[in-house]
């Protein structure tokens, strides 16, 4: 196994991007074969960078057990949107990076090998993606994600007056929140009028995250109330940490039914 911390240029964010990747180790009689191999965008999040997952979960680790290629791209912030200071993160992790994975390692761009997973925001973002691009996504899973988030007395994600701004940048306000849309239930319905093979989804959160339980329930119950995807929600004792997202990261590569 391989880590690599890239530099890349962005022509849709208009600079240079940082982005982690974990290559498999390949075997000896696969050296020089045209072997393409499945491929996980990992999500970071809100305060986070791409190297959070790699100081501190244990996804090295797990990575090390199975032939992926795990893709660690860097949004600070950004809940993985077209925000409102012109800085493309959604083109660009799901139009730009792909292409350039591709033409770098010997990733598979095939549906059915491509799926996504993020912690915290980076769950927002990986429902967010998979549902905008069924046709591109395979399956997602979010490790206690905010996924019913919304706007609540005028302001969205407001912890901080910091994080209430940040969160306009990315959503720029009520009504575009809701008309793009970045309301993920809204955009369940909509995945569930897809005529296509829908992706399958899965999402954790844990009984004592104060962060983002709320949303996650919300979230659930819109989801089976008013669709009928293929869609798993557990909870577990747990709170919005590391400590606990660990602990389902074997699950996450099972589901995604990676070897």
């Amino acid at each position: 196994m391989a880590f690599l911390d890239m530099t890349i240029a962005s022509e849709v964010l208009n600079m240079y991007v940082n982005v982690g990747v974990i290559l498999p180790d390949e075997k000896l009689e696969d050296i020089g074969e045209k072997k393409r191999y499945p491929v996980i965008y990992c999500l970071h999040g809100y305060k986070d960078n791409y190297l959070s997952w790699i100081h501190k979960s244990m996804l090295v680790m797990e990575a090390r057990k199975h032939r992926c290629i795990i893709v660690l791209p860097n949004c600070p912030n950004s809940f993985y949107t077209n925000n409102e200071s012109g800085f493309n993160y959604y083109d660009y992790v799901v139009k730009e990076l792909p292409k350039k994975i591709c033409s770098y390692f010997p990733a598979s761009d095939k549906r059915e090998d491509t799926f996504i997973m993020g912690a915290s925001m980076g769950g927002y973002g990986s429902y967010l993606i998979v549902m905008n691009n069924p046709d591109k996504y395979a399956a997602a899973y979010s490790f206690s994600g905010p996924l019913g988030l919304d706007y609540e007395n005028g302001k969205v994600f407001g912890f901080s007056k910091t994080m209430s701004r940040q969160g306009d940048n990315a959503f720029g306000g009520y009504e575009k929140f809701h008309s793009v849309p970045y309301y993920l239930p809204a955009l369940a319905e909509k995945l569930d009028r897809y005529e296509g093979e829908k992706p399958r989804l899965k999402m954790i959160c844990g009984t004592e995250d104060i962060v983002c339980l709320t949303y996650s329930n919300r979230f659930a119950e819109e989801v089976r109330k008013n669709t009928s995807l293929s869609f798993e929600y557990v909870t577990d004792k747990g709170e919005h940490e590391f400590d606990f997202w660990n602990r389902y990261l074997a699950d996450a590569f099972k589901f995604f039914g990676i070897e």
